[in-house]
């Protein structure tokens, strides 16, 4: 309070201490019972080894150091006729030190650099490069391990303000009830009895998706969001689209197809995958595939068509590129937009008609 410790906060330093030194001995414990046939422990021991107070532990070495049984000291593990392929048995362990020369006739025990360690400048270009390296994987951590294809798609347009969801009186504030009205109409395509009468199955749809609405909405935007899904059901019914997707009932291929595939090299993007689920995917006449994509947007103007168009763009590339790879077409599908409040098919890329 007013910058001052809680009462007791003595204690609480003390214990947060006794949990730190206690997780330096539990990582080194853990990191020294993996080794199946060798264990090797690399360090700069101190010339001669004593045990380190328990409130001064403060490195590996401080604990290994604190072991029973210890060498006198490093110097006398060190004989005149050292092998440095054999090193030397004492205090339950083998000892190397690589940088060892003996010494001459009465002459002192020495350590020098060896010709095989690098010199000073090879030293500082690896630890420039070790540093590079870091900041890599310091970027690297910071991607996803997974998203979505139509994330890039949905951060654009939120960050342009055109995810404003219904246009009949729904605050741009419920995002969420327009997304639940857009998945309730992906819901219809997916679910849609293409055996049935088409009327017949539209009221059976309708239906549907009101009680759905009704489930998952809050009572404050159910009434609008029911507005909203009547009057795109009312487009839907007297467009093309509608006709077009009766139409290519004998040629679907598959409905909310469910994809995966690896992210592209570098950039910012996951790294472990991109998913996503494809609306609908058909087959031409002459046997191409085709993917169309199913859009809720309540958009009237042409520019606003070709704009949003180009917005999704590169998520339609992506389920493209996952059906060329996957099935080992001989190029990737072509892509269409189904925009279906303003009932308009906007083609992506060059395709068959």
């Amino acid at each position: 309070l007013f910058g001052a410790p809680t009462p007791g906060f003595d204690r609480v330093a003390e214990r947060r201490q006794r949990v730190e030194d206690a997780e330096r001995v539990r990582l080194l414990y853990v990191a020294m019972t993996r080794a199946r046939q060798r264990l090797v422990l690399l360090g700069k021991w101190p010339a001669t080894p004593a045990p380190v107070d328990e409130s001064r532990r403060e490195r590996f070495v401080d604990l290994l150091g604190s072991r029973r049984p210890l060498p006198p000291s490093i110097a006398a593990l060190a004989p005149d006729e050292f092998d440095l392929e054999r090193g030397v048995g004492a205090a339950e362990a083998l000892w190397y030190f690589p940088g060892y020369v003996a010494p001459a006739a009465g002459g002192r025990r020495a350590f020098e650099l060896p010709d095989w360690l690098p010199g000073p400048d090879a030293v500082r270009s690896s630890a420039a490069h070790l540093r590079e390296l870091q900041g890599a994987a310091a970027k690297r951590m910071e991607r996803p391990f997974h998203l979505a294809a139509t994330h890039e798609a949905g951060e654009r347009l939120a960050a342009l303000g055109r995810e404003s969801g219904l246009r009949l009186g729904v605050p741009a504030t419920a995002r969420e009830t327009a997304m639940r009205v857009g998945t309730a109409i992906h819901r219809m395509f997916e679910t849609w009895r293409l055996e049935a009468d088409p009327k017949a199955e539209l009221r059976r749809q309708r239906a549907r998706i009101e009680a759905d609405l009704e489930a998952s909405l809050a009572a404050d935007v159910h009434a609008e969001a029911l507005e909203r899904a009547g009057e795109l059901l009312d487009r839907i019914e007297g467009g093309g689209l509608l006709t077009r997707f009766l139409e290519l009932r004998d040629r679907i291929v598959a409905r909310e197809l469910a994809v995966a595939l690896p992210p592209a090299a570098g950039g910012d993007g996951p790294v472990g995958f991109l998913s996503g689920a494809i609306d609908l995917v058909y087959r031409t006449r002459d046997g191409r595939l085709v993917i169309v994509d199913y859009k809720t947007d309540a958009l009237e103007l042409e520019l606003e068509i070709e704009t949003r168009a180009a917005e999704y763009a590169d998520q339609e590339r992506i389920y493209a590129e996952a059906l060329h790879s996957a099935l080992g077409l001989p190029e990737p599908p072509a892509c269409e937009l189904w925009f279906l409040w303003p009932d308009r098919l906007h083609r992506v890329a060059a395709g068959p008609p």
